[in-house]
C-alpha cells in the first residue's frame, strides 16, 4: 500500500500514517553559512544523492524543521484543501497524495503536492507558510504518452553535477518536439513533460518516508495507468519504459544556484521565511 491511500467513501476523512506525524519545535533562527559548502562542479561520491553531498562538509545534518511542509497539521491540511480541486467525474477517485520535487525543462527543482486519481494527475503549488494553494495543473492520464521510470541523468558533455537520483517523467507531447522559443524560455508554462524526483525530506529523513518518494508515486501511477488501459471506454495509449532520464542541462549555474539554496521550497532562511 502507499502513502494517504483511500477509497472513494473515503474522500473527507484524509490522515497521514502514524510514522508520518512530527512533533516539531518553533523553529531555531540560525545564521546560514557563508557561500556553499563545496564547489557545484565537483561530483558527488558515486551513488550519492547530490543534494547530500551539499551538506557534506559542514559536519551537520540539514535543519529539517527549517521546512514548514513538516509543522504539525501542516501536510494534512494541505491534502485537505487540495481534495477539493478534483471532481469525481472528471478525476475519478482519489487514490493518495504526495510532497515531491517537480523539476522544470530548466533543471529548476520545486515543491509540489501531487495528488493521483483514477483518471488524472494533479501537481498543486502550496503555499506552506500561508497554508493555501497558489495554482494546480490537471494531467489527465488519457492525454499521456508515455511514463519514464529511471535514474535521472545529465547530457555526456554536461558540466552539471551527476544528481545520483531516481525519478519519473510524464509525457504528453503526442510525438511533437517542443519549440526553440519554449525550450529556452524558463517561465514556459506550455512545457508537454514534466520531471518528479522525491522531496528533499526523503533524503534528510533516512528515506524512509514513502510520503516523500518519487518511486512510490511512480509504482502507483504505472497500475493507475494499466488500469486505465483495461478500461474498455478509453482510448488511451501511455506506454511505460524503465530508462535513464536525460535533463537538458549542460552548464547549468543558475540552476544550480536555486537547487542548492533550495529557493523552490517554503522554508525558513535566517531573518526571512519563503
Amino acid at each position: 500500500m502507499f502513502p494517504l491511500m483511500i477509497s472513494e467513501v473515503q474522500r473527507s476523512a484524509w490522515t497521514l500514517p502514524q510514522d508520518n506525524r512530527r512533533e516539531v519545535s518553533a523553529p531555531t533562527v540560525t545564521t546560514p553559512p557563508t557561500g556553499l559548502s563545496r564547489s557545484f562542479y565537483q561530483q558527488p561520491p558515486i551513488g550519492r544523492p547530490r543534494r547530500a553531498s551539499w551538506h557534506a562538509d559542514t559536519g551537520s545534518e540539514p535543519a529539517i524543521d527549517e521546512f514548514f511542509s513538516v509543522r504539525v497539521g501542516a501536510l494534512e491540511q494541505a491534502v485537505e484543501e487540495c481534495q477539493h480541486l478534483t471532481d469525481l467525474e472528471t478525476d475519478g477517485a482519489i487514490k493518495g497524495a504526495w510532497l515531491l520535487t517537480e523539476i522544470n525543462h530548466w533543471d529548476i527543482e520545486k515543491e509540489r503536492v501531487v495528488i493521483l486519481c483514477e483518471l488524472s494527475l494533479l501537481v498543486v503549488k502550496y503555499d506552506f507558510i500561508a497554508l493555501r494553494h497558489i495554482e494546480f495543473t490537471r494531467i489527465c492520464l488519457t492525454s499521456l504518452e508515455n511514463l519514464q521510470i529511471g535514474e535521472l541523468t545529465y547530457p555526456s558533455h554536461s558540466l552539471v553535477p551527476a544528481r545520483n537520483m531516481q525519478g519519473f517523467r510524464v509525457t504528453w507531447n503526442n510525438g511533437h518536439q517542443i519549440s526553440f522559443a519554449q525550450k529556452w524560455n524558463p517561465w514556459s508554462r506550455d512545457i508537454p513533460y514534466t520531471t518528479f524526483t522525491s522531496h528533499p525530506l526523503y533524503w534528510y529523513t533516512g528515506c524512509e518516508n514513502s510520503t516523500y518518494d518519487a518511486k512510490s508515486l511512480a509504482k502507483e501511477l504505472k497500475l493507475a495507468i494499466e488500469n486505465m488501459l483495461d478500461r474498455p471506454d478509453t482510448a488511451a495509449t501511455c506506454s511505460v519504459s524503465q530508462s535513464p532520464i536525460v535533463i537538458e542541462n549542460y552548464v547549468g549555474i543558475a540552476s544550480l544556484l536555486h537547487n542548492a539554496t533550495e529557493l523552490g521550497f517554503f522554508k525558513l532562511r535566517g531573518k526571512v521565511s519563503f
